[in-house]
């Protein structure tokens, strides 16, 4: 079975696509089979591999009203590792659509179910909020990697999306891990530096594994040449530290220490 991870944070801008995206990029260049799900209406991973949501392919949206089933939405990008579920608007619509359903919050859980076999990792990247959308990540997940920025508006995220993912945990009977706190874009300016310091003292405890993702240009501007950052700047120390975080969960999948 695979590992589902989550990436998510209730703040927006944080980089949660960014980190989805490389994560995801770099297991499959360690060799594993990885499958990305777009789970955001803004279809920002849509867009940062190029892809055209106007062309009648099938999206999460239609694998989540069940109109679609999982090989008619699935698109092989970096063959034959990495595979990809584009998003578009209609996901507003989802959350609408699946209200009446019998355990709606199940509904993508289920629709993963026959594939699942078929990966080593399956990366969710979930929108800025805590709605039904985010909820059936969090049914269907594992494990969770959450961005942060060093602001604070960011550490209020985190401690909703702390709070939820312990509800989830109480009221589905799950035993969903913090697999990785990141902080994003991180500058090596003292004031930042201090925040992480100060974010891990009075939010973290020693079990959660914290990374710091340097602030890389390159990254920022890597999806308006359709690429991943680590694609675009591959030699970059922000794509060294996702090939670390790669490595790491790895190790975790393995029970390596």
């Amino acid at each position: 079975m695979p590992r589902i991870l989550a990436v998510i944070n209730r703040k927006g801008g944080v980089g949660k696509t960014t980190c989805a995206v490389n994560t995801a990029v770099c297991l499959a260049a360690a060799g594993q089979r990885v499958l990305l799900l777009d789970l955001d209406p803004q279809g920002n991973a849509t867009t940062t591999f190029g892809l055209r949501k106007d062309r009648g392919m099938g999206t999460t949206y239609h694998l989540l009203i069940g109109e679609k089933k999982y090989s008619e939405v699935v698109q092989v990008l970096y063959p034959p590792l990495f595979h990809f579920i584009m998003a578009d608007s209609n996901l507003v619509g989802a959350e609408i659509e699946l209200i009446g359903v019998k355990q709606r919050e199940s509904a993508l859980q289920r629709a993963l179910a026959p594939c699942q076999e078929g990966y080593d990792f399956i990366i969710l990247d979930c929108p800025p909020s805590l709605g039904l959308l985010t909820l059936n990540a969090l049914v269907a997940a594992d494990g969770v990697i959450i961005p942060v920025q060093c602001e604070f508006f960011s550490m209020e995220g985190f401690v909703q999306t702390r709070d939820a993912i312990q509800r989830i945990n109480n009221n589905f009977n799950k035993a969903i891990t913090m697999e990785a706190i990141l902080f994003n874009m991180v500058d090596d300016s003292e004031a930042k530096q201090n925040f992480i310091r100060e974010f891990q003292e009075r939010l973290l405890d020693a079990t959660m594994s914290t990374w710091t993702i340097p602030y890389d240009s390159q990254v920022n501007i890597a999806p308006s040449h359709f690429k991943p950052g680590v694609c675009y700047n591959p030699w970059g120390q922000a794509t060294r530290q996702f090939q670390e975080l790669a490595l790491h969960l790895l190790r975790t999948d393995r029970g390596q220490s």
